[in-house]
């Protein structure tokens, strides 16, 4: 970008911006990028959509029912809406990469290692872009961004860029953060970062199909018709090489997508609007059996859906069970270890408590047995003493005077 910068920049000087701005000075940059950048956005969506739209995108496939009433119109409403917006993100990382903080070089362009270059470009952005791309479509960031993207169940050329901001950002950062890893020449970017726009309008144009042999390894409008209408499949960009690794690839030869993608019969269509002919009656009566046909699969689709459904219940229902016996079972062991061990505490109680009564029992037997002899011998000592102060003092002492000295005496 700064080489559009050295170009453009230096004949807005005296015209649009004030003196005092230098061509060095941020806002101008980054006011000059922002007004190249959407130029060159509008230019870029408009022409390389309408060339797909002339050249390669099948018009029949207006007929089909999931096409919307004035879908076209609605396309370029959204994509005029946002882009203003996402080319104001897209400038601010050019003007960091204008500013040198990238690893874009000027080195020779024609020479061998540009191919190494170009090839190491695309093979990283096709990586980045199918994990975010995948991760975009996680339920609750589907739900904000990436959503109003696959309204379009029928895509065109204009769809290519009809999405919200965040979501376009999202999807275009890996082109930026490769540049800031990986040594890349600045006129190389600027090719590469053109033809990821054409591819990206070129796969929506519902006509823009590979050879067979290659059906299995690049991706196609083919491919990115089914990531429209199933929504989980075929992520990636470039290659399916990631949604084979992934296990999210479906190509257009499987039956699901032959069922669920499948347009209607307007090759003779077609032929008679090519030719000039009436063809307002045969047009619904194609429609019309379409329209059958596409019922009869959906009764189909919904009786199957049915049936998984109610074969998930009862599963549900099974585990449920298993669950409730398992649960019982284990309940029941633990109940009874818990019984075991409350009748084992009680038994140990009951004997602790036999033996409790049996021990105060010997000490009560024990402690009668000793007060007994302990009066018996208090008498004898009494008696023993009253005789001893009779013999010496010829004279009778009191019975509770002499049970005191008794009482006393060691």
């Amino acid at each position: 970008m700064d080489y559009l910068l050295a170009v453009v920049d230096p004949r807005l000087t005296e015209q649009v911006y004030p003196t005092s701005w230098t061509e060095d000075y941020w806002p101008r940059q980054l006011l000059t990028l922002f007004t190249l950048t959407l130029l060159f956005a509008f230019v870029m969506y408009f022409s390389v959509a309408a060339v797909c739209y002339v050249l390669l995108y099948n018009r029949c496939s207006s007929l089909h029912p999931l096409f919307k009433p004035r879908q076209i119109v609605s396309e370029i409403r959204r994509t005029l809406s946002t882009m203003p917006f996402i080319v104001f993100a897209t400038s601010i990382l050019f003007l960091v990469e204008v500013r040198g903080y990238s690893r874009l070089h000027d080195g020779h362009f024609w020479r061998l290692w540009t191919l190494v270059e170009a090839a190491t470009y695309v093979f990283f952005t096709d990586m980045a872009i199918y994990f975010l791309h995948r991760l975009l479509h996680t339920p609750r960031l589907y739900a904000h961004f990436h959503k109003p993207h696959h309204v379009w169940k029928v895509p065109t050329p204009f769809s290519g860029q009809a999405t919200t901001a965040i979501d376009s950002v999202l999807l275009s950062s890996p082109y930026h953060i490769f540049v800031f890893l990986v040594p890349l020449n600045k006129i190389l970017y600027l090719i590469m970062f053109s033809m990821i726009n054409v591819w990206t309008i070129a796969i929506h144009s519902g006509g823009y199909n590979v050879p067979q042999y290659l059906h299995h390894h690049v991706m196609d409008s083919q491919h990115h018709d089914i990531h429209h209408r199933l929504t989980n499949y075929n992520y990636g960009q470039y290659f399916t090489l990631w949604d084979h690794i992934g296990g999210t690839y479906l190509g257009s030869s499987s039956g699901i997508s032959r069922v669920i993608t499948s347009s209607p019969p307007t090759s003779e269509l077609c032929i008679r609007r090519k030719s000039g002919g009436e063809f307002k009656d045969y047009y619904e009566t194609l429609r019309q059996e379409h329209e059958k046909k596409m019922s009869a699969r959906q009764q189909d689709y919904e009786r199957q859906m049915a049936q998984r459904q109610m074969d998930h219940e009862k599963e549900k229902l099974d585990r449920l069970e298993d669950s409730k016996k398992d649960s019982i079972g284990s309940h029941g062991k633990k109940m009874s270890a818990r019984q075991q061990d409350y009748e084992r505490k009680i038994s140990q109680r009951q004997t602790d408590h036999e033996r409790e009564k049996l021990d105060r029992r010997e000490d009560s037997k024990k402690n009668s047995i000793g007060s007994r002899l302990q009066r018996e011998f208090a008498s004898d000592r009494m008696e023993r003493l009253r005789g001893r102060y009779r013999r010496l003092h010829n004279i009778e002492i009191p019975a509770i005077i002499m049970e005191s000295a008794s009482m006393e005496m060691p």
